[in-house]
Parts: structure tokens; sequence; C-alpha cells
């Protein structure tokens, strides 16, 4: 059963819903992360055109992020970069999108294994190239549709003809000749209240019936429900999205998180298989490292008469007395002495019960720093092994996880006012210098804290307007909370607000300015940060920011002051807080949070949970 199932209906809906916002946008940049392709496009604010193939496309704000380019996504980067989009539209009937730019036609082929074609008179890229049996897709060849079966295209005469022709039964029919699938089939056959019966039972009352229905759907504006990630757009079922590409992007997370488990069941088995070898492989080292222990004890034991046989033998060999005289001479002597190997130098005895060879070239004192030194390796080494499931686990799920491409501002320390604006503070001297060098614009707002430790707070003023009070209090506060005021454990303090314009450099070290002119004061600024967790398309985000700012964004949050309680203390609290709250079906998602990136949001590492 295939994954996902969606018909030329979908593809319709969604070119519909969508092309005004993308017709006048342009490309930027084309990224490829397997059968996901990524186009950013920018249209007074940048936003992201994902292609999922061979199902479906759909608009969101955040990108997929890839570690390295992929061949084929520089040749499209390198094609397309600046080209503006002109038109998009269905080709009629099939599960293709047409991307028409400025100087090339972009093929977005929906079906079998998917394709993105790039061409102008002759394909210029195409991301699988080969030969069917009715058309051939190359680099430098003319492209071609492939041949079209849908018989909607027929008039009603040629469809009734067509369908006399049909051996099987009319829910095949429709399923198959019109491209509809079985969904859309058994609804339509359950509308017209008839039996599955022949084709050639069919009259043309209940063709035209069909027909009109089909139309009626491909022309409906009905609401998109998802069943089993069949997307499907018709009167027959309850409400589930609003838009199609909310749709989309629904099914698609649920296949990513699908992708993601069978890849941590694989995780699972290769780790259950290398904890075998490693139980295997334990076994043996602890023996071995046993064997060395219980040899070292007794050579320090005895190392004493040890040496005496090394220097009797060092002593016979000086007369170059005969090999079989001096084994004989120095067994009578030494009644723990086995046996002597003149060929490699080495001598067996038993003790104890346990036999030990050593050499008779080297003293006592310096065998049993290599026997030592042995010991010591072996037991590192079964130190490496109980790392090894630990880092493997990690790589693996590294290579797995599905993030979304950071935004440029992730580099700072960020929260959207109460009021929609962009809120940034530098997390140290290196990002405070990038955020007032390189992303202040005279007409934003900048705030920081009246005292030796505080970061510069920028508000981004997209509007160029008079931005309001309340969203330069929530600055003043996020200023305040990453301030050495948090650390000292004060509960209010004195910020100011200036324009980029006024502060100067003159050779200040890194991350330090001076103002000049008059600069505004929000006096006694109270030192409150909350953490909330924001869900959003079933994915779950997790962010520090002023109460009443959070508040606006979600209902998830809790509240933090200046304290003495460590942040690892505090972030297991907070996350059980938020297990405790959130819905059901989000609770997975909440115990997945690693405490770490909560306690990396509190100030300091430090502080105390209130109530608001």
């Amino acid at each position: 059963m295939k994954e996902v199932s969606i018909t030329f209906i979908e593809i319709e809906k969604w070119v519909n819903e969508n092309k005004n916002e993308i017709i006048g946008s342009k490309i930027k940049k084309v990224k490829q992360k397997e059968n996901i392709f990524d186009f950013q496009l920018y249209k007074r604010r940048n936003f992201h055109l994902i292609v999922f193939l061979p199902y479906f496309l759909f608009l969101r704000k955040g990108g997929v992020r890839v570690e390295k380019p992929t061949n084929f996504s520089l040749q499209l980067r390198k094609i397309l970069e600046n080209e503006e989009i002109l038109d998009i539209f269905p080709k009629e009937f099939e599960r293709i999108v047409i991307i028409q730019t400025k100087n090339y036609r972009i093929i977005i082929e929906l079906f079998s294994e998917g394709n993105i074609i790039v061409e102008k008179d002759k394909i210029l890229a195409a991301y699988i190239q080969r030969e069917w049996k009715d058309r051939e897709v190359f680099v430098g060849k003319e492209y071609k549709f492939p041949p079209s079966r849908n018989l909607l295209k027929l008039n009603f005469l040629n469809i009734l003809s067509e369908i006399n022709k049909f051996e099987k039964n009319i829910a095949s029919f429709i399923a198959s000749e019109f491209g509809l699938g079985s969904y859309y089939s058994n609804k339509i056959l359950s509308e017209l209240k008839i039996e599955n019966k022949s084709c050639k039972e069919i009259s043309s009352g209940e063709l035209d019936f069909i027909i009109r229905k089909v139309n009626e759907i491909r022309e409906s504006k009905n609401y998109c429900v998802v069943e089993n990630n069949i997307i499907i757009v018709d009167s027959f079922s309850k409400k589930e999205f609003e838009k199609i590409n909310d749709a989309f992007e629904h099914v698609y997370n649920i296949l990513i998180k699908r992708k993601e488990k069978k890849r941590e069941e694989e995780i699972k088995r290769k780790i259950e298989r290398i904890e075998e070898e490693k139980g295997r492989k334990k076994g043996e080292i602890v023996k071995e490292i046993n064997d060395i222990s219980r040899k070292i004890e007794i050579l320090e034991k005895n190392s004493y008469e040890l040496q005496k046989i090394i220097e009797r033998i060092k002593e016979l060999r000086a007369v170059k007395i005969e090999w079989q005289d001096l084994k004989n001479i120095v067994k009578k002597e030494f009644r723990n002495l086995k046996e002597i190997n003149e060929n490699n130098g080495k001598f067996k005895v038993e003790i104890d019960g346990v036999e030990i060879e050593l050499f008779f070239i080297k003293n006592i004192k310096e065998q049993l720093s290599e026997f030592y030194e042995k010991r010591k390796k072996l037991r590192e080494k079964l130190n490496k092994l109980e790392e090894l499931k630990i880092e493997i686990e990690t790589k693996e799920k590294e290579k797995i996880e599905e993030k979304e491409e950071k935004k440029w501002y992730e580099k700072f320390r960020w929260f959207i006012s109460s009021d929609g604006y962009l809120v940034l503070a530098g997390k140290d001297a290196e990002t405070n210098e990038i955020l007032i060098k390189k992303y202040s614009r005279d007409y934003d707002y900048v705030l920081h804290v009246d005292i030796h430790g505080s970061p510069f707070v920028l508000v981004r003023n997209d509007k160029k307007s008079e931005v309001p009070l309340q969203t330069l209090y929530e600055a003043a506060q996020f200023a305040a909370c990453y301030s050495k005021a948090w650390q000292i454990g004060v509960n209010v303090i004195d910020v100011y607000c200036v324009r980029p314009y006024q502060l100067k450099k003159d050779n200040l070290p890194k991350g330090s300015f001076f103002v000049e002119g008059k600069r505004i004061w929000f006096e006694k600024v109270k030192l409150r940060l909350s953490i909330g967790v924001i869900i959003e398309n079933d994915k779950l985000t997790i962010r520090a920011a002023p109460p009443v700012a959070l508040r606006k964004q979600t209902q998830y949050i809790i509240t933090l002051v200046p304290g003495r309680r460590n942040a690892t203390e505090l972030a297991k609290e907070v996350k059980a807080h938020f297990i405790s709250i959130v819905p059901f079906e989000f609770k997975k998602l909440v115990e997945e949070i690693r405490e770490e990136e909560i306690s990396r949001l509190i100030p300091y590492g430090t502080g105390e949970l209130v109530k608001l």
C-alpha cells in the first residue's frame, strides 16, 4: 500500500490556493535532502517551497537543513538563482506542476518515482534521467510530457464508448481511467446509490452524474481532510484543514516521523547486536584482565626467587655451557621452573597452579612494568567498549533528525514581542558586536541595562514606524534578565533605550559601545523570564521570553525570577510541569525535550520558579 494517496484534484487545489503567493517571488537557493527539495523563495519575506517527491509540494516558513549540498541541488542553484517566478499551473488532469520563470520552465512530476526537470527548449537538468516505454528524459534532449490516459479529456460520447470497452467494474474505471483513486470512486458510487457493477451496465444518465460529480469536486471550495494519509478535498468528510497546504505539511510531518521511527528501530537492532558482541568481548577482556592481575600478584610475591632464576641463567650462559646442561642445572636448583626456551629467550614457571612465561634476558622489575601496562591497556579497551553504544546511538540519531534550516537570527537570543516585533539579544561580546554592526538599522531600537555585564538588545522595526511601548518594555525585561543583575539577585533595575546611530565605537573593546545623545529610560524593570512550549504543525519548540510576550504565543508557560536554585534542578521541574499541563497527544513530544535545552535558557544557570 502506498504511503500517500493523492490525485490531480489535490494538486490543482494546492496550486490555486498558493499561486498568488508564489508568483512574483524569486528563487534564492535550492537544497536537496534525498527525495525532498527545498526552494527558498523571496517576496517581501523569505519562505520555502518544499517538493516532496513523488507525493506533493507545500509552502512553509522554514527550510530543510542539509549537511552538504548535492550535485543536483548545486546544478539547480546555478541555473535558477534569482530567477523570478512568472506563473505556476498544473497540467490538466495530471499530477504535474509547471513553474514558469523569466528564463526557464521547471516541471515537477508527482507520480511514479517523481522528478524535477528544468528546461529551455532542451532539458538543462533532470533529477532522474532514463528512458521509458513512451518517452525519454535526458539532459540535452527535448522534454516530452508522459502520454495522458485520463479519459476526462474526452467528450461524453467517447467516454461512454470507452466505458463499454472496459472489462472491469465501474469503480476500477473511475479510479484508474479518470485518475481519481479508490476514495473518490467509492464516494461517487455511494452518492449515485448504485452497486459496483460492470462498466457495460452503466447508463448514459449514470455516466453524466459521475462526470458532473467529478467536476463539482474539482470546482468546490470545501475543506481538506486527511484520512490514513489519503489527502482529499470533498464534501463527504468532516472538516480538518482549511488549507490543503496545511494538510500536505501535516502528512509530510507524519511521514518524516515514520521514517525517523523506522531508522530508530534499525538503530535499536544495531545497538542490540553491538551489545551482544560487546558482552562477548567484555567477557574475554575481563577474563584476560583477571589472568594478568593474578600473574602480577604472583610476580610481586615471588619477584626475588624469579630474579634469581634470571641471574643463574645469565651466569651459566656467560661460561658458555651447553643449553641442555644449563637446563638440567637450573631445573634442579629451582623446583618451580618448568622449561627454558633458548629460541625465544623465555622460561616458564608454575606457581600456585598458574603458569607464567617470562624473558630471561630482562629483569623482573622491567617485566612487571610490562604486565602493568598490558593490564592498563585492557582496562582502557574495556572503557571504550562501554562508551561504544552511546557513541553510535548519538551519531545515528544525529543522522536521522529532520531539522529545519536555522534562521539568521537564531544565533542570538530572541523572541517575538506581544506586538509581533522580532527582538534579539547578544550572547557574548562577539554576538553583541555582530548584532549592532551587522543587523541594526537606524530606525530600529537598542536597549541596554545600566550595569556592567549586559547584552545589547535590538528591536527590529521592519514596519519603520513608532514601536509600541509594550514591546520596548518587553525588550527591556529581556535585557535585564540576561544581564549581571540576574546573577547578583536583584529584582528590578533601570534599562535605557537608544537608536543604533547613537552608538559609537572609538576603539572600545569588542562588544562595547558608548552612547551619544538622549536616552529613554525604563525605571525599575522587573526581572521576570518565562519559559514555554509552543506547539505548531505537530512540532514542539521551547522558548524563553518576557511573560506577556510568551503568553501571546502559548498557554503552556512557567516563569522564573532570580534565585539560588541551579539550572539542572530547575530544568527537571520545568519539564515535569509541562508534561503535566500539555494535552495528552503532545506529552511524548515534551518527554523527548532534553533538560539541557531548558537549562540553557536559564540566565547564569540559577533562578527560582514563581506563580504569576
